[in-house]
């Protein structure tokens, strides 16, 4: 049996929330759970209001990474106050965060921010929120390991609101996530990331991590998708542009 479990940003918007969540998947385990996160709280925003503003003013880039960096180490800090996830983790948000940086200086050089960067900017949130969840399973008592899903998700090349490819993606979720699974070790996704069949980072849109949970369910098959979240389920619009939204039974 597996189940997907996945949680939002305000699940993961915290060490007290990630602590949370431990024990949420610890309650589960049993029932083999595969755990797809978003990035923390408000942190896709960020990196796109960071993409926007590094267009134009030089100095936002500086401003973006560097409140970044703070909203990560204090997460990080809160759940290991030192040892070797600590390092790890330290240094895997230093390479993302470097790799982020470069991208920002290429939009600012250019002027220009082609919805292909911009995916590539929209993902580092779940790279990240992905390493530090694995991490607190694992000190947890938990096994943990985190996917990543540009390996995983297999789109199309329409970048921002990339659609799945099912059959190659089934191909992929069961090479890596079943097996994992059948040893006892609980795999952590990132939510609304995938790319294209060539390796180019997509992004699946807005509220995507709730699409790729339920792609991933279906395909795994899952016999359950659980959504922990702060709103009441799967909304037909965004309910913020749209007030008739409706919630999917």
């Amino acid at each position: 049996a597996m189940i997907v479990m996945k949680f939002g940003g305000t699940s993961v918007g915290s060490g007290e929330r990630i602590r949370g969540l431990v024990e949420r998947v610890r309650e589960r385990l049993p029932r083999g759970p595969v755990v797809v996160v978003s990035a923390l709280s408000g942190v896709t925003d960020l990196l796109i209001r960071g993409a926007r503003e590094s267009q134009r003013r030089a100095e936002a880039v500086h401003e973006i990474v560097t409140l970044l960096l703070e909203r990560h180490r204090d997460v990080i800090q809160s759940l290991f106050t030192s040892g070797p996830q600590h390092a790890q983790l330290m240094s895997h948000l230093g390479l993302v965060l470097t790799e982020l940086q470069t991208i920002y200086t290429g939009v600012q050089y250019l002027g220009e921010l082609s919805p292909r960067s911009l995916d590539v900017i929209a993902a580092c949130g779940e790279r990240l929120s992905c390493e530090i969840v694995a991490a607190a399973l694992e000190a947890g008592g938990i096994t943990a390991r985190g996917v990543d899903a540009r390996g995983l998700l297999v789109t199309d090349e329409a970048h921002g609101r990339a659609q799945p490819i099912m059959d190659e993606t089934a191909l992929r979720v069961r090479e890596l996530l079943r097996p994992l699974v059948a040893h006892d070790v609980v795999p952590v996704v990132p939510g609304f990331i995938g790319s294209t069949r060539d390796g180019v980072t997509t992004t699946l849109g807005r509220g995507g991590s709730d699409w790729s949970a339920a792609v991933i369910g279906a395909l795994l098959p899952a016999e359950e998708i659980q959504i922990w979240t702060d709103v009441d389920g799967l909304l037909t619009v965004d309910p913020r542009l749209i007030p008739a939204a409706r919630v999917i039974s």
